[in-house]
């Protein structure tokens, strides 16, 4: 859904963006931090669009994983950075 471009998912988009990053606290309570990494590198890859609302959201939901538990740990930093900066 994330690497469509139909003008007909931008607001399922948009939602989706602004809540990803604050789910990252509960499932670190559940998942182990390397697989969380995985699915936030994974899907923050995902967002393909030039749309200027889905990308303002898809940066305000970098800088919500920046500031997430995903940033705090050392090892899922390493995997998490290098994704943030190619996005960015």
């Amino acid at each position: 859904m994330m690497s469509k471009t139909e003008p007909t998912l931008i607001g399922a988009q948009t939602l989706t963006l602004q809540n990803f990053s604050s789910i990252f606290k509960e499932l670190s309570k559940v998942f182990e931090l390397k697989d969380l990494v995985t699915v936030a590198v994974s899907f923050i890859g995902s967002v393909n669009t030039h749309n200027p609302k889905v990308t303002v959201e898809k940066l305000k939901m970098i800088k919500g994983l920046v500031n997430s538990v995903l940033f705090e740990n050392n090892e899922s930093r390493s995997v998490l950075a290098p994704a943030v900066i190619k996005q960015v």
